[in-house]
């Protein structure tokens, strides 16, 4: 039983990215592409010359250079915490977290504990 332990604890140090995101790091990321796939379906409609895999590509990427990392980096993290069920809830409850209280502030912008909050700095990296 011990072995079986040991040889299954060093598979799943083995299956971790050499550079692995946080939880933490992962949450505003994940925020930010679904806010960019939210803007690419709402901009998209207007306008005809844009294609969706392009528009998102570009916003992808401009996620990705805000919080200082990349797609293979952020996706070998995402498929890291996939095969973790447990750690991938936790990072969704944040993010579900995470725009529930953006929509808040954006509805009553007093409710943020310091008054007024800059709209611009909403996806600023921390």
């Amino acid at each position: 039983m011990c072995l079986f332990l040991t040889v299954l604890s060093c598979e799943q140090a083995a299956d971790q990215p050499k550079n692995l995101m946080t939880r933490a790091q992962m949450v505003p990321v994940v925020y930010g592409l679904m806010l960019m796939d939210e803007y690419s379906s709402q901009v998209l409609p207007t306008d005809s010359s844009l294609s969706l895999a392009k528009l998102r590509s570009e916003k992808y990427e401009q996620v990705f250079s805000l919080y200082k990392t990349d797609y293979k980096t952020f996706y070998d993290s995402y498929k890291y915490y996939l095969g973790r069920p447990g750690e991938m809830k936790a990072i969704f409850d944040s993010v579900e977290a995470t725009a529930t209280r953006m929509r808040i502030e954006a509805i009553n912008p007093s409710s943020h504990p310091k008054g007024k909050r800059d709209t611009k700095k909403i996806l600023q990296p921390k």
